[in-house]
């Protein structure tokens, strides 16, 4: 009886995620279910979308893993792929990427850059006198913010500020951690013309170490003003993808 040998690979690996420490990067991503599952490599590339290297000799049978072998303020990029117990190997995961440092007291995070996630509107440029790539646009609703991703090293106290322009009234927001409102109502004045620039700061807020995503929500119908950056101030952190 002839039994044709099994070429199906798994199903590529989904979830991926890294987190960025000091000379430290930490992947983990989401189970595989097939029965035949052996495990999974990990590959690395300095350049985005190829030159991947294959980091683990043998099969991972967890679903995360610890990369110690990066030098800080460089930029890698990591795929995952899954294996079965007849070595076939699914296609790479989506990419993620990592920028392993020690760390400082304080970061400030433009548009488009590590640690921007998105806006609920757009990144323009049309008012004068903005940094980076522009500024961040909110839709004029309640409700609608703008994302971000820092990694506290050091547990401790933490300051946020905001570089924004608003030609109207006050556009009040909410700081949003992890999903939790931890700071309500913070002032957003009018600064006369939307191409005159001020800041608002949150105040001291108190955050244990990890990964922390930061959301600034608008709580009036205006939206948001227009946010040039927001930067952050404290013990010891870094941005997160």
């Amino acid at each position: 009886l002839y039994i044709a040998p099994d070429i199906t690979p798994p199903a590529k690996p989904t979830g991926l995620g890294a987190a960025a420490g000091d000379a430290t990067v930490s992947l983990d991503w989401a189970d595989n279910t097939e029965e035949d599952l052996a495990g999974y490599n990990v590959y690395r590339s300095t350049t985005s979308g190829s030159g991947y290297t294959k980091l683990n000799s043998s099969l991972l049978t967890d679903s995360n893993y610890t990369d110690n072998s990066v030098t800080n303020n460089t930029t890698y990029y990591y795929v995952v792929t899954a294996a079965d117990t007849n070595a076939n190997e699914s296609d790479y995961s989506s990419e993620v990427s990592a920028y392993p440092s020690a760390g400082s007291a304080s970061v400030t995070i433009q548009e488009n850059t590590t640690g921007f996630c998105g806006v609920d509107g757009a990144v323009e440029s049309e008012y004068s006198g903005w940094t980076g790539a522009g500024y961040a646009n909110t839709t004029n609703a309640s409700g609608k913010g703008i994302n971000y991703s820092i990694n506290i090293l050091t547990a401790g106290t933490y300051t946020f500020t905001w570089r924004y322009a608003n030609a109207s009234s006050d556009r009040p927001a909410n700081l949003i951690i992890n999903g939790s409102t931890v700071v309500s109502g913070i002032s957003f004045p009018g600064t006369g013309a939307w191409s005159t620039w001020n800041t608002v700061s949150s105040g001291s807020v108190t955050l244990t170490e990890g990964v922390k995503t930061i959301r600034l929500q608008a709580t009036s119908s205006g939206g948001l003003g227009n946010i040039d950056y927001m930067n952050v101030a404290g013990e010891n952190l870094m941005t997160a993808s």
